[in-house]
């Protein structure tokens, strides 16, 4: 009978009210036989459906919970703990089970100080310990004579599944060689020099000692292991030593077992003691558990379990719960009975399906199933063979329904063929109206080939009716061009072989249109006689072909041009450059495309990329002008750019077109003339034109600011023999040199420039004094360093200032100097002369 404590869940008592469906024949009348079986076949299934419902409901009303008994007594007083804690009764008694896996004198003193500290923590109870092994406590637990169970997996597990526990409140932490584990797992082991154990599957008709088939470590977890790696058990020759685990370790050193099973920590727990040394023993096929310290063989299970019975107030197990869990490692009654503390419960569900794969107790004994559990439980697979043998009858009953609508489905013939014919007429219409025409090729065994079908279309495309070329195709191969007759026929042997797409473009002189391009595609088929049938269409693509070459000739303009070209959409984003904007920019068509050209602009006020100009352009017009664009290196290439709309049939700007030209060579070209027309050529400081426009800008900038403006007229002395005696080339050297040192003696905002031969014209901006005519003089004197000799020099110079109030034109001045010079070039050269002044130096 079903235990009402029981953890499995129940079955529902009843299965849902279910009301059967039929589903109706079609509306016509049937004949009185049919219908009256019918109505029998309905009966029968009500009845036995509803003869089951009613055994199932009986069955599960016969399974009430009942009590075990048994003749094992813990205490003549029993337990009370199932009163409430707001009731007035007071000091209840609170028996607690221990497995006694040791002597009870020797288990007593281990955990009696934990009962003193659960004492502690419920002072409303009296905490009374019992030791006992597993039929007691069975017994025990059957009677109600326990509340509290503290036992190994295994046994937790056999007293769940007898209905005599519910689940666990709380997992023990043990302390294994100082650590602190809440799981164990099974150790295989073999002695070292056992080199012939090394898998699982070693073990096969081998003797391995274990403590006892009862024990999870022992035994439980590695058999599991074993049989889940495929190793027959029944093939191991296991020997029963009892604990501790001392003796299989021992029986292994000894040789007599092959290998052995001991629970994880043992092995180390002998080693760290020095009964054991570290290379003595090996484990088969260990496994790495992260967090877990030992050596281990298979996975890792819960340790033991504290559980409350089902009768224990859900406060007290609360209570006893948080105070194991609040058990700190280093309380006396943790070490006392040599554990960490306690944790939250583990899932123990892993132990049960390793106990249930062994068939161990209580899972060793098949259930005893009564005529009501069987009905109950198979009623859909009673249900599903009735609904078979109800198909069988609905299905002979619905041939002879069919027979009789046969005569109708015959008067349907005459219309579906109709609708053949409206299809037929239908797909010919297709046929004669798509553009092209859709055929059929064969080609013959014998390489002769004709068009088993063609579209009257055809004929526009062949210039042939189909009734030409349904029994002899050459008539359309001898109006292939020449240059594509090879070609189309090796397309069509090659798809013959592979029985691939065949794909081809070729052109054909039309009877009346005169040489045309076609274009096919048709998909092969081999038929049984040996002969292959194309399917396809054609088409003539004239018009298409030249503008498709009319494409891809601007293309290949656009990409043969010198110019860089960008193509815009129709928000000004670039869709397209040729290959000379990237050789000029930098930028190739990835890093552009769907971008504004606003990137090759210097800055924003760029007047091609203005708002001003991109308006211009919406409206269509067009920009057109010299600017500056900016490469992807940073540095600023000078373009001729112009920028048009483009627009399609409906005059809508669809797209706009940028094309501009490197200028640089022409820029450097300009600039060059620049140079030549306002600097001298052999020095490279201004001319006489660059020195007339310089001046009239001094001359203007000192009247405005009255500031005194300084012109000076200067001239080599000794220049001649120089050049006479040296030679031309050793005098234009000698210019340069004193060139550069008119600039090197002057300022930024000075003006030094040759008028021609030796004669050498100052623009001197607000002189300090008259000893900067000192500086010129004596920078000239210095020795000049020539290829062909040494050389010296002197200059005169005359100097005219142009004083605030002074009339004097530019010409007036440069002749006032002139004169000056002259003055001084007289009165002895190498010194300067003011004009105007009395004084001379």
């Amino acid at each position: 009978m079903p235990n009402p404590n029981s953890s499995w869940p129940a079955r529902p008592d009843l299965w849902p009210d279910q009301t059967p469906v039929f589903h109706h024949l079609p509306r016509q009348r049937q004949p009185r036989p049919i219908r009256q079986a019918l109505c029998l076949v309905a009966t029968l299934t009500l009845l036995i459906f509803l003869s089951l419902i009613v055994a199932a409901a009986a069955a599960t009303t016969t399974g009430s919970g009942a009590n075990v008994t048994g003749h094992y007594k813990v205490n003549a007083t029993p337990s009370n703990a199932t009163a409430s804690t707001g009731a007035a009764a007071t000091h209840q008694r609170l028996q607690i089970g221990v497995f006694n896996y040791r002597p009870a004198d020797i288990l007593r003193p281990m955990w009696q100080p934990l009962a003193s500290y659960l004492q502690q923590h419920l002072p409303d109870h009296d905490i009374h310990l019992h030791f006992l092994d597993q039929e007691e406590m069975a017994e025990a637990v059957g009677n109600g004579l326990l509340d509290v169970v503290f036992t190994n997996p295994v046994h937790y597990i056999s007293l769940r599944v007898n209905g005599l526990l519910s689940g666990a409140i709380a997992t023990q932490v043990t302390l294994e060689q100082g650590h602190a584990v809440s799981q164990l797992g099974g150790v295989i082991i073999r002695r070292a020099d056992r080199n012939d154990l090394n898998r699982l599957d070693d073990l096969d008709r081998k003797s391995v000692a274990i403590a006892g088939k009862q024990y999870l470590g022992g035994y439980t977890a590695q058999a599991a292991w074993l049989m889940r790696h495929g190793v027959n058990l029944k093939q191991i020759n296991f020997i029963e030593l009892g604990n501790p685990h001392d003796k299989i370790i021992t029986a292994v050193m000894q040789g007599r077992a092959d290998a052995g099973f001991i629970r994880s920590g043992v092995l180390e727990a002998m080693v760290k003691e020095g009964r054991l040394q570290p290379d003595e023993l090996v484990v088969i096929e260990p496994i790495q558990w992260p967090g877990f310290p030992f050596q281990v063989t298979t996975p890792l299970y819960p340790e033991w379990a504290v559980a409350a019975l089902s009768h224990v107030g859900h406060d007290i197990s609360r209570r006893i719960s948080a105070a194991l869990l609040a058990l700190e490692p280093d309380d006396p009654a943790a070490l006392a009975a040599g554990i960490y503390g306690f944790t939250i419960p583990k899932d123990y569900s892993l132990v049960e399906n390793a106990m249930v794969d062994l068939r161990v107790p209580p899972f060793d004994a098949a259930p005893v199933v009564t005529f009501e559990e069987f009905v109950r439980q198979n009623l859909i697979t009673a249900l599903l063979i009735l609904g078979g043998v109800l198909a069988s009858i609905a299905f002979f009953l619905r041939v002879a329904w069919l027979n009789r609508r046969l005569s109708l489905l015959n008067k349907e013939l005459h219309s579906v063929a109709e609708e053949r014919n409206q299809l037929i007429q239908r797909f010919t219409e297709l046929a004669n109206n798509v553009p092209g025409a859709l055929y059929q090729y064969r080609l013959r065994a014998d390489g002769s080939s004709h068009f088993p079908f063609a579209s009257e279309r055809i004929h526009h495309v062949y210039g042939y009716p189909a009734s030409v070329v349904g029994n002899d195709a050459s008539v359309v191969f001898s109006s292939i061009h020449s240059n594509d007759l090879d070609r189309l026929r090796r397309s069509i042997t090659d798809s013959a072989k592979s029985l691939a797409q065949w794909n081809a473009t070729y052109r054909f002189n039309h009877p009346t249109k005169g040489e045309r391009w076609i274009e096919g595609s048709a998909t092969p088929s081999r038929q049984p006689d040996g002969s292959i049938t194309w399917h396809g269409y054609i088409a003539d693509i004239t018009e298409e072909h030249l503008n498709r070459e009319r494409i891809q000739l601007t293309a290949r303009v656009v990409a043969a041009s010198h110019e860089g070209i960008v193509i815009l959409d129709s928000h000004l984003n670039i869709i397209e450059v040729n290959p000379a904007f990237t050789r000029i920019t930098g930028y190739d068509v990835a890093t552009v495309k769907g971008r504004s050209p606003r990137i090759l602009a210097l800055d924003d006020r760029a007047p091609p990329f203005s708002d001003n100009a991109l308006r211009l352009l919406n409206e269509g017009g067009m920009w057109r002008g010299e600017t500056r664009l900016c490469s992807k290196q940073g540095k600023a290439i000078p373009v001729m750019l112009s920028m048009a709309p483009v627009a399609n049939a409906d005059q809508d700007f669809t797209h706009f077109v940028m094309l501009f030209s490197d200028i640089t060579t022409i820029k450097q070209h300009e600039e060059e003339l620049e140079r030549i027309a306002h600097y001298d050529a052999l020095t490279g400081i201004p001319n006489r034109r660059l020195l007339i426009d310089r001046l009239q800008q001094a001359t203007a900038l000192a009247r405005r600011t009255e500031q005194p403006l300084a012109i000076c007229m200067l001239d080599l002395d000794g220049f001649k023999p120089v050049n006479d005696t040296l030679g031309h080339e050793a005098g234009d050297r000698l210019l340069v040199e004193i060139a550069q040192r008119l600039q090197s003696v002057t300022r930024s905002e000075d003006t030094a420039a040759r008028l021609g031969g030796d004669e050498f014209t100052l623009i001197l901006v607000n002189p300090a004094s008259t000893a900067l005519f000192e500086r010129i003089l004596n920078a000239i004197n210095q020795p000049v360093n020539l290829a062909e000799g040494t050389v010296t020099v002197s200059a005169s110079i005359g100097v005219v200032y142009l004083e605030p109030g002074m009339q004097a034109d530019d010409d007036q001045l440069l002749r006032m100097a002139d004169q000056a010079l002259y003055e001084s070039k007289k009165r002895g050269r190498n010194r300067f002369t003011v004009y105007g002044a009395l004084d001379t130096w």
